[in-house]
């Protein structure tokens, strides 16, 4: 898909219903390598998953994955908590599978 004025957009799609709304959250991570980028996290509490994109800083490249939510905790596909929401903020410090440190900090955006 193109998007004119965004050459390197990139999205995940969720369906939101009156029984399943959606909330968005973005911001920013790090890790100890050193790298930085951006994020954006859509959640489904009704559901309890969640789906986020990160985008490293200077790279073209993006990640993506799919989760869990358990109560105000996001869990990765190996159960680890990775972030945990607080009101309308969304932090998160963990190891990844590189043993890098990664922080993460954002807000809820819609």
């Amino acid at each position: 898909m193109t998007i004119s004025g965004h050459a390197e957009a990139s999205f995940l799609l969720f369906k939101e219903t009156p029984a399943a709304p959606v909330e968005g959250y973005e911001g920013t991570c790090s890790t100890t390598l050193p790298e930085s980028g951006t994020f954006d996290i859509v959640l489904s509490r009704s559901t309890n998953i969640y789906g986020f994109i990160v985008r490293k800083n200077g790279v073209t490249g993006l990640k993506y994955s799919l989760g869990t939510l358990s109560g105000d905790q996001l869990k990765d596909t190996k159960d680890n908590v990775i972030e945990v929401l607080t009101g309308d903020k969304i932090k998160g410090d963990f190891t990844n599978g590189g043993n890098n440190k990664v922080t993460v900090r954002g807000k809820r955006s819609l």
